[in-house]
């Protein structure tokens, strides 16, 4: 609930964010939370290796012997007024998230087509000065003042990945998403299994809160995906009913 309010701040402060924690679903989670909360729509870009420029703004296609640009997930956000949602942030290779700078900073984008992004305000006081008709013909559009950005990404270290530089990351507010802590998991499961023991199902989050402590890494073990806990809760409860009518 914390993370939600502290959401909605940054929405009210038209603060772009930035979500940084341990591997798992528990950031999406809070951030889908935020979007079905609030009624937003939302663009998602999912971040790897390979992800170029061109899989951020514009993609030049082909069709019927034309060629002409179209809007990718960064611009039709920003135009539109949506939350764009990067995923994998510390996976960009050095060169890619330096291209949402200007459009973190200022609002502001150059698109391969000729046309040029600018904040909301900007875009008003020049329709005001010139009238909208010469605006449009300069090519300008206007960035929606409902477009927010929201990232997603691990800590590096202890986890492999690029640190953001720090101009880009002086463009985010963040905050720490830590794991859930052993009272809310141990609910979750003995919601999900309520034929097993509350002792066992403490034993079963003992061990793996366990695994990913900082005390265990010396050992290098596999970091135990915690989200995976409620699911091993119902196949328990699945294996349970199996063993109890065997027994009949």
């Amino acid at each position: 609930l914390s993370h939600l309010k502290w959401l909605l701040q940054k929405d009210s402060l038209k603060q772009d964010v930035f979500l940084i924690g341990a591997p798992g679903a528990l950031r999406s989670n809070i951030v889908l939370q935020y979007l079905e909360l609030c009624g937003r729509e939302f663009e998602y870009l999912s971040i790897t290796r390979d992800t170029t420029e061109a899989d951020i703004k514009q993609r030049r296609e082909i069709r019927n012997g034309t060629a002409f640009y179209t809007d990718l997930c960064a611009v039709r956000a920003a135009l539109n007024g949506r939350v764009l949602v990067i995923d994998g942030v510390e996976k960009a290779e050095r060169n890619v998230l330096p291209i949402l700078n200007s459009l973190l900073e200022s609002r502001e984008m150059q698109l391969d087509d000729g046309r040029f992004l600018i904040a909301a305000d900007k875009y008003d006081k020049l329709v005001e000065e010139m009238g909208e008709e010469r605006v449009r013909e300069r090519k300008l559009e206007r960035v929606s003042e409902n477009f927010l950005v929201v990232a997603l990404g691990l800590p590096v270290p202890p986890f492999k990945g690029h640190t953001l530089d720090p101009p880009l990351r002086s463009r985010f507010q963040c905050r720490q998403i830590d794991s859930m802590p052993f009272a809310t998991l141990h609910q979750l499961c003995t919601a999900s299994a309520p034929n097993i023991a509350s002792d066992r199902i403490s034993s079963l989050i003992s061990l793996c809160l366990a695994i990913n402590s900082s005390e265990a890494s010396s050992l290098a073990l596999p970091r135990f995906p915690i989200d995976n806990l409620i699911n091993i809760a119902r196949i328990w409860v699945f294996v349970f009913v199996l063993n109890s009518n065997s027994l009949k």
